[in-house]
């Protein structure tokens, strides 16, 4: 316990007295991929997430990302749930809530516009449900799993601070015992607001 708290004592001491962060909402978008897709082959553009981010360096910035989205599909494909099989058309949700922290390097391109690319890693919140016609929804899972999400995507400064973002991020969600994969592409938009502090 000692050690970590050294640690986190010579991170504060090294941390920049003045910086710029980045804070801003966007939104998104995801296509399932993998195991997923076998589940809802259908997009998604029911999304947001808010995200923050300290620039610790000119390049470099360490930060989080808080997200939601919802993907949602009619089928008749047969689903196997609890022992039965259902074989008349139902429908399909799942929920995904992404609470990531992650790094970001950025290139000048000029001096309004950046592109960037970046490391995720956290956890997803997962709920996978399916409804028939006259019956109340069932629960297929209700879960957090780990993940990790590279990232690139491209930025143009505005005036006072404002600045606009968009880009895209792979998912990789890891599975747990009885459950599938949710790994998917996600794409956002988004203005966020850079300012300094200190």
């Amino acid at each position: 316990m000692k050690r970590i708290y050294a640690i986190l004592f010579t991170l504060l001491l090294s941390w920049p007295v003045s910086a710029q962060f980045f804070m801003g909402i966007s939104y998104d978008g995801a296509v399932p991929g993998g195991e997923f897709r076998n589940f809802i082959n259908s997009a998604s553009f029911m999304g947001l997430s808010a995200v923050g981010r300290v620039y610790v360096a000119k390049n470099k910035s360490v930060g989080m990302t808080i997200g939601w989205n919802r993907f949602l599909q009619t089928s008749d494909e047969p689903l196997y749930y609890e022992g039965n099989w259902y074989y008349e058309p139902h429908k399909r949700a799942a929920y995904l809530m992404p609470f990531l922290l992650n790094f970001h390097y950025y290139f000048d391109l000029s001096k309004k516009t950046k592109i960037y690319a970046g490391l995720n890693g956290g956890f997803y919140y997962i709920v996978q449900k399916f409804k028939l016609t006259d019956s109340n929804e069932k629960l297929l899972n209700n879960s957090l799993h780990l993940g990790a999400a590279p990232e690139i995507g491209f930025m143009q400064s505005w005036s006072s601070g404002l600045e606009g973002f968009f880009g895209v991020r792979y998912n990789y969600v890891l599975p747990r015992k009885d459950t599938i994969s949710f790994s998917h592409w996600s794409f956002y938009i988004g203005l966020a607001v850079k300012t300094s502090y200190f």
